[in-house]
């Protein structure tokens, strides 16, 4: 199976550039993702001389380019270091290593670390024609276009996301917002009305204790007369 990193291209297109002593070669690479067996393609490439004006190509499956793969690497690290060879267009990760008028031998390699370099695999191309710079370049700046387009349709996805996920934002701030307001009324609703209550109860406690006072008063004047009224009866 593919690494999960070249599963995840879809008509991946790229072009290179590669120097020799005496020629200039641009390599384009068709990278197709997620073949159902290891005898469909997973990289079309096409070869350019533009000092000779020659025209390679290849075309390799899955398992064409795993034969290739040096007995000490994994599958993943060789996957996806032959991918960045081919993509980054940096010095020294692909090299023409041998070129006549009919052949021409490529050599990539992947770096494990700063200024160690390790050889991946080697390819050959045979010459097919006398290939014209100007339906070359018609052809790249073709998928260039289409790519360009695909970004920009992208591009535009994304800001709409970004606008409705904003929006989302906005909306969810303002019921958070709607929320706190309305829990604090609740409060305050719940503490006048606790506090009404509370004045109830305490107006009556002091009509219970007022009650209470006269009570008492009215039963020591009752005592009192009642002494009164006795003395004057012991009296006569």
């Amino acid at each position: 199976m593919f690494s999960s990193f070249l599963m995840s291209l879809t008509n991946g297109n790229f072009t290179i550039k590669c120097t020799t002593d005496s020629d200039v070669f641009y390599i384009h690479s068709t990278w197709i993702s997620n073949p159902e067996d290891e005898n469909m393609p997973i990289v079309d490439f096409q070869v350019l001389n533009i000092t000779s004006n020659r025209s390679y190509s290849n075309t390799f499956t899955n398992a064409a380019l795993m034969n290739l793969k040096p007995s000490s690497l994994n599958k993943e690290l060789f996957l996806s270091n032959t991918f960045l060879a081919f993509t980054k267009n940096e010095a020294g990760f692909v090299e023409v290593s041998e070129s006549t008028e009919s052949n021409i031998s490529i050599t990539w390699f992947y770096y494990p670390v700063a200024n160690i370099k390790i050889p991946l695999g080697t390819m050959e191309f045979t010459c097919h024609s006398h290939y014209q710079l100007d339906t070359f370049l018609d052809q790249i700046l073709s998928k260039q276009r289409n790519a360009e387009v695909v970004l920009a349709e992208t591009e535009q996805q994304l800001h709409q996301s970004k606008t409705s996920f904003d929006s989302l934002i906005i909306k969810y701030e303002d019921l958070v917002q709607q929320k706190e307001l309305k829990e604090l009324q609740d409060y305050k609703k719940f503490k006048d009305v606790l506090n009404s209550k509370k004045f109830k109860i305490k107006q009556i406690l002091e009509e219970l204790d007022a009650s209470k006072l006269k009570i008492k008063s009215e039963s020591v004047d009752s005592t009192r007369i009642k002494d009164e009224f006795d003395t004057q009866l012991d009296q006569k």
